[in-house]
């Protein structure tokens, strides 16, 4: 099951940013400097889980679930930049919102890889 961060959960649902409580004299404030809203984050994905940055992943995900499943220009799934990367929980997290570790790079055809290969070239058996 999906665990989502609740103060991201409460802030997208208002609107607001999770350092200012809805209801608050604060908020009022914060909507005559910033009229046209707020959004979780306005990074790419990739950057956020090549720097295993979990709560950033997590936020965007809450914002677009399907932004996980997006291929680059060469046919790498966010899988296959974890992969490279090393980053172990960051593949589970990926893994537990459906991406599959068996997925190949480019057209998906033989002659791609999966992420266990590109973990292998990068980081070796360890």
């Amino acid at each position: 099951e999906v665990e989502y961060q609740e103060e991201a959960l409460d802030s997208l649902e208002e609107g607001l940013p999770p350092y200012v409580i809805p209801g608050s004299p604060w908020e009022a404030q914060w909507w005559k400097q910033n009229p046209d809203g707020w959004k979780l984050l306005h990074h790419d994905m990739t950057r956020g889980v090549t720097n295993d940055d979990m709560r950033k992943v997590d936020n965007l995900y809450i914002q677009d679930p399907d932004s996980i499943y997006a291929l680059d220009a060469n046919g790498w799934s966010l899988l296959h930049e974890v992969a490279r990367a090393g980053h172990v929980e960051m593949a589970q997290y990926l893994c537990a919102r459906g991406l599959d570790v068996s997925d190949k790079t480019g057209d998906g055809s033989e002659k791609g890889e999966t992420a266990a290969d590109v973990a292998l070239k990068h980081h070796g058996e360890d």
